[in-house]
């Protein structure tokens, strides 16, 4: 039996933010670009004004879908495992877990002395509790 866990909609707040930042630094971008370059008449300096305008909304486009697309913090916790950013961390590989203490985030330590930081600060307090707690069972060994 698998159970997911989402972020909070302050996570999607964030992204949100984020792609603005990056729109808005892409109209800068461009108001520069037009400001300097756009009262040169010739065509190569028109040109360049457009391929590097190009190249930057190709960056900015790029920068957007890695915000959006990488740390979404979805947890899925198995009978015998845990998937945590796309990883898929059996129970029996775990040494040692080491819950979160004031603030600070929960980890895992690996059979081979891996360390594999879980960023639960995006849940709900009552939905890291519970992955606190079913991890902690699952592997058995905590760490005080």
């Amino acid at each position: 039996m698998n159970k997911m866990y989402k972020a909070n909609n302050l996570y999607y707040l964030k992204l949100g933010l984020l792609v603005i930042c990056i729109g808005i630094t892409y109209l800068l971008y461009d108001f520069i670009i037009y400001t300097f370059l756009g009262n040169i008449q010739r065509l190569w300096a028109q040109v360049i004004m457009f391929v590097l305008l190009g190249v930057f909304l190709i960056l900015a486009l790029f920068a957007m879908y890695i915000v959006i697309t990488s740390n979404k913090p979805v947890v899925v916790l198995g009978n015998d495992h845990l998937r945590y950013k796309n990883r898929k961390i059996y129970f029996k590989d775990v040494k040692i877990f080491y819950p979160s203490k004031g603030g600070s985030e929960p980890f895992l330590v690996t059979n081979n002395n891996k360390q594999i930081d879980l960023e639960l600060s995006w849940l709900r307090k009552t939905d890291r509790l519970e992955i606190e707690n079913a991890i902690a069972h699952g592997v058995g060994n905590l760490s005080s």
